[in-house]
């Protein structure tokens, strides 16, 4: 299989910085896991203190995952920015105070990656009335499934009641997938990745990620267009005219 990834290595800290102050300025959720992904949170960026080489994040609502995560050796942390995968590694967390509320500090990562795929982009879904995907389950019912994300080469559903099955491999025929302005696209979906996350608020959620299989050629148009529409309202928006 063709690598379709371009992958930078960022080891100036101003760069880095530079990366990081976007990060939390556009309020980019970041995934947050130890290196054997026992461990996994979506946190925010809260603070880059220059004075200490060091980042503060958001942690858990939950007490005891917060001293698991602090017991581990090294944190990875993956995000998307400006359609841009970026994956960094640091040393172990410490509790913290930011604000009066509890954190976690890290200390500024040595090096970092930037990972941008040369076929495709993924853009999030609206987190309010999302697309929605319709699988059909062993038993012959109908689920929808909310999408997280979507690009030309497939989409994320958000699975929190894990009614997939996710094993890697696993598909899934005839799945319609609703986009607004009433556009429902017929399509078989594979299942790529499955990822069992613990959002900031301490609830748990399944991300399950698919590959559109023989998606016909008008649909794929159509899933670009709606794709186009996305990035539209996110440009505009973070220009402030929306």
């Amino acid at each position: 299989m063709p690598n379709t990834n371009d992958t930078y290595l960022i080891s100036s800290y101003l760069e880095m910085r530079s990366l990081l102050r976007a990060v939390q300025t556009q309020g980019t959720l970041l995934r947050m896991h130890t290196t054997n992904h026992a461990l996994a949170l979506v946190t925010t960026l809260l603070e880059i203190d220059d004075d200490t080489q060091s980042i503060i994040v958001d942690n858990s609502s939950e007490e005891a995952f917060n001293r698991r995560l602090v017991q581990a050796n090294s944190i990875s942390f993956e995000t998307t920015l400006d359609k841009v995968r970026i994956v960094f590694t640091t040393a172990g967390a410490q509790a913290c105070l930011h604000q009066q509320r509890p954190a976690f500090r890290l200390p500024f990562p040595e090096n970092m990656e930037r990972v941008q795929r040369r076929e495709f982009y993924r853009v999030d879904a609206p987190a309010i009335m999302p697309p929605l995907v319709a699988f059909t389950l062993p038993n012959g019912r109908n689920h929808n499934l909310a999408i997280k994300d979507i690009s030309a080469g497939g989409l994320s559903v958000i699975d929190d009641a894990k009614v997939l099955d996710n094993t890697i491999g696993t598909m899934y025929r005839n799945c319609t997938i609703s986009l607004p302005d009433n556009r429902q696209l017929t399509t078989d979906l594979q299942i790529k990745r499955s990822d069992d996350i613990t959002l900031s608020n301490g609830r748990k959620a399944c991300i399950v990620g698919c590959q559109f299989i023989n998606l016909p050629s008008p649909m794929h148009i159509q899933v670009q267009n709606y794709i186009g529409r996305l990035e539209r309202k996110m440009n505009a928006r973070t220009r402030g005219f929306d």
